[in-house]
C-alpha cells in the first residue's frame, strides 16, 4: 500500500517514553541495541503484526511502501483517539487519491517498546484494501534498523550506537548488501510531508540493461513494475500469465498484467524465473517497481537505515530462483 501525503500537518512519530531493554551483538565501530521482536502473521499476501492502542490490541499491516501511519477513522474513534478531519488533507497511492485527516494516540506499545503520541493518518473505510483496517508505515519504521525474516518467522527492531559502516553481526554469512538509493532529486526543495514520503528503502534494481529504482514495499502483494518503466527495459514481450488488477489507498482498481520477468539484479544477487505485474498507474514519483510481497518472503532482508543499505540473505534451502555471489567482508 504505498500511500504518499501531502498536506500541511507534519505526520510523525513522537518517540515519548519509547525505551529499549535489551543490547545486541556489537562490532568494534558498531553496536546494535535490540528494541523488540514483533508477532507476524499472515493473511493473503499482507503481512501482520500487533500493536496495542490506549489498551487495546489490534493488527496492523507491516508496510515499508507507506509513508504513513494508517487507521480507519471508525477504529480511530472507538478506540478512544484523538481524531480531527481535514478538509484539505489526503494521500495518493495506487488507485488514485482518499480524503483523510489525522488521530493521536494517548498510549502505545509495540512488542517490548512503549511510547506516546503516536500519530496516524484515518482513511475512511472503503473495503478496497482487504483487512488492513491499521497500517504501520515508514513515519515509524525509518527510525529503526530492520531485520525482516520472514521466512525464519521474524522481525526484529533495533538502533544502532556508534558509526555503522552495516551492522553485518546481526545476519550469518553469505550476505549480500545494495545501497539505498536516495531521493531523484537530492537538491529539489520538499515540503515536510514530501521528507517523509521519500523515506521508503528504496534500491536499485538491474533489468535488461536497464537501472530501475525499486521500493521494498512489504504493504505491495506481488513485484510490480510501472508500465512505462517495463517498455524501457524490454518486459512488455514477456510471457503473459493473465490479467488482472490492482487496489491501494485510492478508490479504483487499477489495471495490470502478470508477466514472466526477465532477471532482476539487486547489487550481488539476482532473481530469476520471476512474474511481475506491469501496472496502468505510476503514483510515486523516481520509482520504476514495487519489491513486493513475493520478494521479502523470499529473502531474509536487514533494512539498515542507520547505514543506508539493504542487506540480503537467502534461505539455505533456495533453489536455483536466487543466484548470487558472496559480498567480500
Amino acid at each position: 500500500m504505498a500511500s504518499r501525503s501531502k498536506s500541511n500537518v507534519v505526520i510523525a512519530m513522537s518517540f515519548g517514553a519509547l525505551c529499549s531493554c535489551q543490547s545486541g551483538p556489537a562490532e568494534t565501530s558498531c553496536k546494535l541495541i535490540h528494541v523488540t521482536d514483533l508477532p507476524i502473521t499472515f493473511s493473503g499476501r499482507e503481512i501482520f503484526t500487533v500493536i496495542d492502542i490506549n489498551g487495546q490490541s489490534l493488527p496492523a499491516m507491516f508496510d515499508t511502501g507507506s509513508s504513513d501511519n494508517v487507521i480507519a477513522e471508525s477504529l480511530a474513534r472507538r478506540l478512544g483517539m484523538d481524531v480531527q478531519i481535514s478538509a484539505s488533507d489526503y494521500v495518493s497511492g495506487i488507485g488514485g487519491e482518499t480524503k483523510v485527516g489525522t488521530a493521536r494516540s494517548h498510549d502505545v506499545q509495540l512488542g517490548q517498546a512503549h511510547g506516546e503520541a503516536l500519530k496516524f493518518t484515518t482513511i475512511a473505510d472503503t473495503g478496497n484494501h482487504s483487512d488492513a483496517t491499521a497500517v504501520l508505515g515508514m513515519n515509524f519504521l525509518h527510525y529503526f534498523d530492520i531485520d525482516l525474516n520472514l521466512w525464519g518467522g521474524r522481525l526484529g527492531l533495533y538502533k544502532t550506537l556508534g558509526p555503522c559502516d552495516a551492522p553485518y553481526t546481526a545476519l550469518q554469512k553469505p550476505l549480500y548488501a545494495v545501497d539505498l538509493t536516495p531521493p531523484p532529486d537530492p537538491n529539489a526543495t520538499f515540503d515536510t510531508s514530501d521528507l517523509i514520503a521519500d523515506i521508503s528503502p528504496a534500491v536499485t534494481v538491474l533489468v535488461n540493461g536497464t537501472k530501475l529504482r525499486a521500493m521494498v514495499d512489504t504493504g505491495a502483494s506481488q513485484t510490480t513494475i510501472f508500465r512505462d518503466s517495463a517498455r524501457r527495459a524490454g518486459l512488455m514481450s514477456g510471457e503473459k500469465i493473465t490479467n488482472g488488477e490492482l487496489v491501494g489507498a485510492g478508490p479504483r482498481k487499477v489495471a495490470a498484467d502478470l508477466r514472466m520477468s526477465a532477471p532482476l539484479a539487486i547489487g550481488q544477487l539476482t532473481l530469476v524465473n520471476a512474474p511481475v505485474l506491469i501496472a496502468d498507474q505510476r503514483h510515486l514519483p523516481g520509482i520504476d517497481m514495487l519489491l513486493g510481497y513475493d520478494f521479502v518472503t523470499r529473502v531474509h532482508l536487514w533494512i539498515s537505515h542507520s547505514s543506508q543499505t539493504l542487506i540480503m540473505q537467502y534461505p539455505p534451502s533456495a533453489t536455483g530462483d536466487v543466484t548470487a555471489k558472496e559480498v567480500a567482508q
